[in-house]
């Protein structure tokens, strides 16, 4: 039975069960290389389980920070001990820079306050939102207009080689998580210590 006319009125039909044949080879031959075309150009599994780990990763981050250890796991806040706690009007900034017990000197006396053995872990280092972070790039040196973390000179530093953080202050690594508390009063902001000691 010969081959029927599948499109529409604008379409031939095609004269022999050969050249039907043909033609859909051509086709699905054109649709494999597309789809190896496209899979080349947009790695699609790549990006699910980009996007499925980020989801996941935000979804129990919060947990990870601020869980109560009752069906969920025990965030690494719930335990913390405020070591350092800003003078009046540091609530939602860091003061002044160039006024003492201010500025950097809080993350300094945070930074000083963790045991030596902790202190100087190569797992140590410093856990804040970005919107903390802003804040210290912003403080003031004692020169006109200057920024501590300017140049990368600065407090704030480049990341540590091969990390993903987003920069660092006294060498070590200062890592971002939006699940981390805004600057208020009496919330624990920020957070220096060594992370390979904790535990869910």
């Amino acid at each position: 039975m010969p081959p029927h006319n599948r499109g529409g009125a604008g379409e031939r039909a095609p004269t022999s069960p050969n050249e039907f044949d043909l033609e859909v080879a051509l086709q699905r031959k054109a649709t494999v290389d597309f789809d190896i075309g496209f899979a080349e150009a947009f790695h699609l599994q790549g990006y699910l389980a980009r996007e499925a780990g980020q989801a996941i990763g935000l979804g129990l981050g919060n947990h990870l920070i601020n869980g109560t250890g009752s069906g969920q796991p025990r965030g690494l806040l719930f335990d913390v001990t405020a070591r350092v706690t800003g003078p009046t009007g540091t609530a939602t900034s860091f003061g002044t820079q160039g006024t003492v017990g201010k500025g950097t000197d809080l993350m300094l006396d945070l930074y000083a306050s963790v045991a030596e053995p902790y202190l100087l872990a190569s797992a140590a280092g410093w856990l804040l939102r970005s919107a903390t972070l802003c804040t210290i790039l912003k403080l003031k040196t004692t020169t006109a207009g200057e920024l501590v973390g300017a140049g990368g000179t600065g407090f704030v530093g480049p990341p540590p080689a091969g990390s993903d953080a987003s920069g660092s202050m006294v060498d070590k690594p200062v890592y971002i998580d939006p699940s981390m508390s805004a600057m208020a009063a009496n919330a624990e902001s920020v957070v220096y210590g060594d992370f390979s000691t904790v535990a869910g």
